[in-house]
């Protein structure tokens, strides 16, 4: 037990930067909850709870016993009218150190449904693997998921670094200028060097292919980025990769406007919501030595209203590229409000949640294949692949132990990738590990250039893409997954933690594999041996 922790609570679909703005990195902004559920068990009797509405404007709560009462308890909670206090400057002795801040109010309270289905497990699925397994077949239900075709091998997804922009002098001015990392020609180099070595079925998503780099121009058009190629050589590629079965994904960013000049036809006043205070909404970029904000580095937003003809303009031209696939960003990741002084004009989180949906249908109706970041429950419909799901929980001191929940559910129906090898926290063994627990694609971001090009960069993070120095441990990565898992497509039946780091994962094949964490070998009670950070399957 945990009396001392600080009890649970995290909003649905992870923070609204509208309310205010976040003046120090935490470890929260790292976390988000994906899906509207909750459930709790004791003994041989289970519930889960869904939100089914108002989900956008809910928070998940929770407290353990000797916190406030003899019982564990979970819980759902929401906001009808979101507030949120803000700073004032002012000057004079009557006002204390100088400051004063004040409770601002959305100027009109959320006016949706609140429904929230309770579901009783029976006693034999009273776990949480009967609370995901419940969860899976209510989306498939609701949302008429087709399940995966079962294959021998599993997908291999990669992130092609485009362009960046950084600071070079130009006739003795800092300017800012885009600069290939790798072009059209070398990512067809690197699929070719990844099928040479047996890897045939890679789905790539390209980033910094649009104009700007990864922090692309708003996107009311498909413009590409002249650094990295031709319009003939990006027909070219699209093209060749269709050609060998890569399915392929340009990346766009439409609710994060990385450039927001009046030649970029974002219009701050008109386009960016309002924070509680009024002032127009934007993200903070934060120094990773200070935790504080870079002021001359936020990120404006565009305003839910805004979206759907930013959508529509951007798909006018990107159609005519006649590329099947396209990778959302930020489209199924952030989800704020718009609180505009005018209740009439206020865009409240759940009409945002819905204004999103529309636009994952309409690129869906359009013919369009999904790749999305994240990505948070409402989205799931229309992907047909997730990259950067949730690996681990983080930094909560109430909670114990992590799940793969969020994978036990997608399995069988979504083809689904974590952190990005190359760039991922815990890299090496503990990766494979967890790709092997929880059915995960394997996943790297690559780079034509050696990774010394993004010193002195806003993109030294890409410190360990060159495709080169990888490639071997891509293809021992990928292989050995291959070889545990025996194929990709089949649904988590069953996860169960057997020891502190030590789980077991039972997929619908009838294969059981056995992951171990610890530093020390782990022997279950039928008498076989678990390596040291290792595994064993189980046939």
């Amino acid at each position: 037990q945990k009396p001392t922790a600080t009890p649970y609570s995290r909003s649905l679909y992870g923070l609204d930067y509208s309310t205010q703005p976040i003046a120090e990195y935490s470890a929260m902004l790292k976390e988000q909850l994906y899906m509207p559920v909750f459930g709790s068990k004791k003994g041989d009797r289970a519930y889960l709870a869904i939100i089914e509405e108002s989900d956008a404007a809910a928070k998940i709560e929770a407290v353990v016993s000797d916190m406030r009462d003899s019982y564990n308890r979970v819980w759902s909670s929401f906001d009808i009218r979101p507030a949120a206090r803000v700073s004032m400057e002012a000057e004079g002795e009557l006002i204390h150190l100088r400051t004063l801040s004040i409770l601002m109010y959305q100027s009109r309270t959320n006016n949706k449904d609140i429904v929230v289905r309770y579901a009783f497990l029976p006693p034999e699925e009273s776990n949480y693997s009967g609370m995901a397994r419940l969860y899976r077949e209510y989306l498939a239900k609701k949302h008429d998921f087709v399940q995966l075709k079962q294959k021998e091998r599993s997908p291999l997804v990669i992130d092609i670094v485009g362009s960046i922009d950084r600071i070079r002098p130009v006739l003795g001015v800092p300017t800012n200028v885009v600069e290939p990392i790798t072009t059209h020609d070398q990512t067809m180099e690197i699929v070719e060097t990844l099928l040479d070595h047996g890897i045939d079925d890679i789905k790539l998503r390209y980033m910094g292919w649009l104009k700007g780099g990864i922090r692309h121009v708003f996107p009311t058009k498909a413009k590409l980025e002249k650094a990295v190629g031709t319009t003939d050589s990006w027909t070219r590629l699209s093209k060749e990769l269709e050609n060998k079965g890569i399915e392929f994904f340009p990346n766009v960013d439409f609710m994060r406007v990385h450039r927001n000049q009046l030649a970029d036809k974002f219009i701050e006043f008109r386009d960016a919501p309002r924070f509680l205070s009024r002032s127009s909404s934007y993200v903070n970029t934060y120094n990773i030595a200070t935790y504080q904000p870079i002021d001359n580095k936020r990120i404006s937003l565009l305003s839910p209203s805004r979206l759907g003809k930013t959508v529509s303009s951007f798909m006018d031209s990107y159609n005519k590229m006649n590329i099947k696939g396209l990778a959302l960003g930020d489209l199924g990741l952030d989800l704020y409000t718009d609180y505009r002084t005018n209740p009439k004009s206020v865009v409240d989180r759940q009409t945002a949640k819905e204004i999103v949906v529309e636009q994952g249908d309409r690129l869906v109706n359009q013919g369009k294949e999904l790749m999305v970041a994240g990505a948070n429950a409402y989205m799931l419909p229309y992907a047909k692949y997730v990259v950067e799901s949730p690996m681990y929980s983080r930094s909560t001191a109430i909670l114990n132990q992590t799940v793969p929940f969020y994978q036990m559910v997608l399995s069988g129906y979504k083809g689904y990738a974590g952190e990005s090898y190359t760039l991922s926290d815990n890299s090496g063994k503990p990766y494979l590990l967890k790709l092997i627990e929880t059915g995960t694609i394997p996943f790297f971001t690559l780079s034509g250039v050696v990774s010394s090009v993004m010193k002195n960069t806003d993109y030294d993070y890409f410190y360990s893409t060159y495709y080169e120095d990888q490639i071997d441990e891509i293809v021992a990565i990928y292989n050995e997954v291959n070889d545990v898992l025996g194929g990709f497509g089949a649904q988590i039946v069953d996860h169960e933690i057997l020891a502190p780091n030590v789980s077991k994962t039972v997929y619908e094949t009838g294969r059981t594999v056995v992951v171990n964490y610890n530093s020390d070998a782990y022997r279950m009670p039928n008498g076989l041996v678990v390596p040291a950070v290792g595994y064993l399957v189980i046939k």
